[in-house]
């Protein structure tokens, strides 16, 4: 190497060693969780890149009281909530959420394989949602499962709501140029996409073409996707899906949900 060059790598090293780099990590984002719970405006030495915070409303749809969240100035995470949602009401709202949830897990029986209780998860949110882009809260888990309306945000979240409660490692891809957002899941090893939103077809049941799919077969079927970004738990780094999963489910556009519930 030139001479020359090695004084100025040196520096080049030195000053960008000294910029501070986001160590955002499980224990921050504790805080931050906590501080939600709390409804909390804010939350010292917590430094968060946006991609981190966005990810955690989709780690933890159960939270869909918190509106917005900022990286401030002097390590602090800023935490806004709707003004209309007070902390009696919120309360009350987190019991009704609870209370469904429990409900659904009850009604899915531990004896089925993860593919059969993932294919409940994704049928049940199918037949029991509705898209709106109007409805309250559409962008959200409570929205979906209590009000039965939802954007593909709210479709989405509440997949890894129950994805979550039945211990499954999954996580959330995100879209801009598609403006969209949709879950994959880690089955046997591998990881697989799945579209609830875009499996319902309301009246005329439900397309599974969108579940546990490859990254090409996602990409075949919607090619704006692949600007996606992933969302998952600190556990679950995610892999290139290569896989496509086919099943029973492929023959029937009935709910898999309904059938085991009978």
């Amino acid at each position: 190497m030139h001479k020359k060059i090695i004084p100025f790598l040196l520096t080049f090293f030195l000053i960008f060693s000294s910029i501070p780099v986001s160590a955002y990590d499980a224990a921050d984002e504790a805080k931050v969780v906590h501080a939600i719970k709390q409804r909390e405006v804010s939350i010292r030495d917590v430094s968060a890149s946006t991609q981190d915070l966005i990810g955690l409303k989709y780690r933890y749809p159960e939270l869909f009281w918190a509106n917005g969240l900022w990286q401030a100035y002097d390590d602090t995470v800023c935490i806004s909530y709707p003004s209309n949602l007070r902390s009696g009401t919120i309360k009350k709202m987190r019991k009704r959420l609870n209370r469904k949830v429990k409900k659904i897990k009850r009604s899915i029986p531990k004896s089925l394989n993860k593919t059969k209780k993932v294919l409940a998860i994704f049928d049940y949110v199918a037949t029991h949602t509705t898209y709106s882009l109007e409805a309250d809260m559409a962008g959200t888990a409570y929205g979906a499962l209590v009000n039965g309306k939802a954007t593909c945000n709210g479709y989405t979240k509440t997949v890894a709501l129950l994805l979550n409660k039945f211990g499954i490692k999954n996580g959330v891809m995100v879209s801009e140029k598609a403006n969209h957002a949709w879950n994959v899941v880690y089955i046997n090893g591998k990881w697989y996409h799945m579209d609830v939103t875009w499996a319902d077809n309301d009246q005329n049941g439900i397309n599974h073409d969108y579940f546990l799919i490859s990254e090409k077969k996602m990409f075949s079927l919607d090619n704006r996707r692949k600007d996606m970004v992933y969302y998952g738990h600190f556990n679950a780094p995610y892999k290139k899906s290569k896989n496509t999963k086919r099943g029973f489910w492929n023959e029937t556009i009935s709910s898999y949900y309904r059938k085991i519930k009978k």
